[in-house]
């Protein structure tokens, strides 16, 4: 089936009505159906659905489509995955124009991701069946109230409990049918070195990960009684799950994100559990590891472009968020930080007789991260901070958030701002590989040649160098009223701003201003060879025509002496041409 066949094919079976109603509830209005609209906070039914057309429409966000629109708005997944998911549920065969031996090995793999989906899902039921039916004085029903859980929010994020045994949930398994390899392969059972088979969560709370639509992929378990094994185990990656792409909790605070315009990120599973059971129903966590950017691309990309970090105040949390920020900021996301006051951690704090009142605080006046970052890199060592600071500054990819970056990070550190977007572009050329970026002149007024353009924009974003200009005569090749009368404002040793016209400070603003291109080292010398070249070029052709004149005016007069003299001056202008200098070898004394 061809694609666009698939598309109208699945579009054919599946109901928006009977789609989006699992989401929202729908109710009749006329020909269509209305409900608030699930993709931005509101409580009047701004949210339409048309049936027969097989569209929705919000009236409040502008949030419009069909059934894919609204499947990958609502879950975050692209287009493909909402095809796919759709399509299987629709009972429709994906890729029928490929070839039949990559189609038998699709399917085959397809298959066995599906039974490693549906192992996942029945192991999730049996541990949550496990947890409800230990007592109320067992260690992880105990653990459980002393942590404040209730049971509404133990059943929103799924948690069960892992028997204190080598092979129940093996057991129960192969007692479903399942078959042991690929209970291996989903993560849940392990084999060891002589071959024997074990369950690999024990005597553990169990924390369900969950990816859209509400499909567990994987696990997470906290020991619960003294023991010397390691407080957390994590499911390994499997052909579901690979855990540097995915966020505990955003299945459940995806709505919530939506609604606050941010999210808050934080590192542990319980710490998002406590947050949601205190009202912060917009928390996720990065599942035991750094945070990656695979993570923050799956966030900000279909979620929200602002981030709240939570880290301990201690030094490891500190560098922690610290790297979160050199890889947030550089993508151009909004991030504030928020530090826990020592010794406290996020379940301490919000269990304190005003918990969430100091909380609310600490969001209230947590430092942007540009400024975080910035005090860190303050205490390091001055050739530490400015190596970190360059590095920092050359992942920044778009040009106008460079300046702006560079700009509010020079301030920031007390560094001089054309001397830091100097060095961190040249480092980011660098590691980028490529050579410096070619800026073309903007006349500062239509008559303007491209000559006197060239050499007013070199004027300008090298103020410090105009010697040079001089010294290659480009002042001679000014000849607009409106160019000399600039040049002569650009010759005072200090650029006095009060004396430019509104269309001069325009001009100085667009090469050398808070948002002007940077001027690397590799951008001097281009723009300097190039520029010579072109000067040369024009005197060159000046003196030609000058010449050219000359025996012109000569010839009319029919003196022989004086041909021979402009002849000769004529030969040299052409022999000049032809053995100028190389401009290159000249620029190493100039850029000095």
């Amino acid at each position: 089936m061809q694609h666009l066949d698939t598309i109208a094919a699945v579009k054919s079976r599946i109901s928006i009505v009977s789609l989006i109603g699992r989401y929202v509830q729908l109710r009749r209005n006329g020909a269509r159906w209305c409900a608030p609209c699930p993709f931005h906070k509101e409580t009047k039914p701004s949210f339409y659905v048309d049936e027969d057309r097989g569209s929705f429409y919000c009236f409040g966000c502008h949030a419009k489509g069909d059934i894919f629109s609204f499947y990958q708005q609502i879950n975050g997944v692209d287009f493909a995955k909402a095809l796919e998911d759709l399509a299987r549920e629709a009972g429709i065969a994906l890729h029928q124009g490929a070839p039949r031996a990559n189609l038998a090995r699709q399917k085959k793999e397809r298959d066995r991701k599906l039974v490693i989906q549906e192992i996942s899902t029945y192991t999730a039921k049996l541990f949550a069946n496990a947890l409800t039916a230990q007592p109320a004085h067992s260690p992880c029903r105990l653990y459980l109230a002393k942590r404040g859980l209730s049971p509404e929010v133990c059943q929103t994020f799924g948690l069960g409990w892992a028997h204190d045994s080598w092979d129940s949930l093996l057991t129960a398994l192969r007692k479903a049918g399942y078959a042991d390899d690929l209970s291996v392969e989903a993560g849940l059972v392990v084999k060891n070195d002589h071959g024997r088979l074990f369950d690999r969560f024990r005597a553990r709370l169990i924390f369900p990960i969950t990816t859209f639509p509400s499909q567990v992929i994987a696990f997470g378990g906290r020991i619960i009684a003294d023991s010397d094994a390691p407080k957390y185990i994590n499911s390994p990656e499997t052909p579901i799950y690979h855990k540097g792409s995915h966020l505990y909790g955003l299945v459940q605070a995806s709505q919530a994100i939506r609604n606050k315009g941010f999210a808050l990120v934080t590192e542990g599973y319980m710490d998002v559990v406590t947050l949601h059971q205190f009202g912060y129903s917009h928390a996720v966590g990065v599942l035991g590891t750094s945070l990656t950017d695979d993570q923050i691309n799956r966030l900000c990309e279909r979620f929200t472009q602002r981030l709240v970090l939570l880290f301990d105040g201690d030094q490891p949390g500190r560098k922690a968020a610290l790297r979160a920020c050199q890889m947030i900021l550089p993508k151009g996301i909004d991030c504030k930080v928020v530090l826990l006051p020592e010794p406290e951690d996020i379940d301490s704090l919000l269990r304190k007789e005003n918990g969430p009142k100091l909380f609310d605080d600490l969001l209230a006046h947590a430092p942007d991260g540009l400024s975080f970052l910035a005090d860190c890199l303050k205490e390091l060592a001055p050739r530490e901070m400015i190596a970190q600071t360059h590095d920092f500054l050359g992942k920044v990819r778009l040009p106008e958030l460079f300046n702006l970056t560079a700009s509010r990070l020079a301030r920031l550190l007390g560094l001089s701002e054309q001397d830091l977007r100097l060095a961190a572009t040249d480092r980011r050329l660098h590691q980028a590989g490529s050579g410096p970026v070619v800026y073309r002149p903007r006349p500062l007024q239509e008559k303007m040649s491209v000559i006197e353009s060239q050499i007013l924009m070199f004027a300008v974003r090298y103020h410090h160098k105009l010697d040079l200009l001089k010294d290659l005569g480009a002042s001679q090749l000014l000849v607009t009223e409106i160019a000399r009368s600039f040049w002569e404002k650009l010759a005072e040793p200090e650029l006095d701003q009060e004396l430019l016209s509104p269309r001069e400070r325009e001009y100085v603003n667009l090469w050398s201003g808070k948002h002007a291109p940077p001027c690397t080292p590799e951008d001097f010398a281009r723009e300097l060879a190039a520029l010579k070249k072109a000067v040369g070029t024009y005197q060159q052709q000046r003196d030609k025509a000058v010449v050219a004149r000359a025996i012109r005016r000569n010839a009319e007069k029919d003196d022989f002496t004086s041909d021979l003299v402009y002849l000769e001056a004529l030969q040299h202008t052409i022999a000049s041409q032809n053995d100028t200098p190389d401009t290159a070898a000249s620029l190493s004394q100039e850029t000095e």
